[in-house]
């Protein structure tokens, strides 16, 4: 498999890495390559750094629909509650890079879980800030507002038209 994309994940809860590979391991019992459970590619444990549970180009169990083509990175924490600390956020950022370098993934194929699930989860919580952030920032949303209210605008033009036709 090649990933053609990035999903950032949280754990939402504060247990850690072995909490998480055993909860996956009594969920799927589906033993990555490298020996653990996890279905994350990559996980990062406050007190250990970045743990890599599953090769880069090997299925996962993160994202329904998206496990044989995409990296699915978990951040240790709860997001809906914790803000990412500065330093954290340069930590993943990086890794965001060495991943997209890698396997040449476009910026915007970063994604935060909640856009790519099957599920109504909230997940990836406040990490939705730096994934909006990493894929072009406030100032490329602020381009798709604009461009969205230019046909919203055009499009009541026509109604009105049609209406007083």
């Amino acid at each position: 498999m090649k990933p053609i994309a990035i999903i950032i994940h949280h754990e939402a809860g504060n247990n850690g890495f072995d909490s998480v590979n055993e909860y996956h391991r009594q969920k799927w019992n589906f033993k990555s390559l490298r020996g653990f459970y996890a279905g994350y590619t990559w996980f990062l444990d406050k007190r250990r750094g970045w743990i890599h549970a599953r090769e880069e180009d090997e299925t996962g169990a993160h994202t329904i629909g998206w496990n044989d083509k995409s990296v699915g990175i978990c951040l240790h924490g709860d997001y809906s509650k914790e803000i990412l600390p500065k330093n954290t956020k340069a930590i993943l950022k990086t890794k965001v890079d060495e991943i997209r370098t890698r396997w040449n993934i476009p910026q915007t194929e970063v994604y935060g879980h909640k856009e790519k699930a099957t599920t109504g989860t909230q997940c990836p919580g406040s990490l939705m800030d730096f994934v909006v952030e990493y894929r072009g920032g406030i100032q490329s949303l602020q381009k798709q507002v604009i461009e969205l209210s230019k046909k919203v605008i055009e499009l009541l033009k026509k109604l009105i038209s049609i209406k007083n036709g």
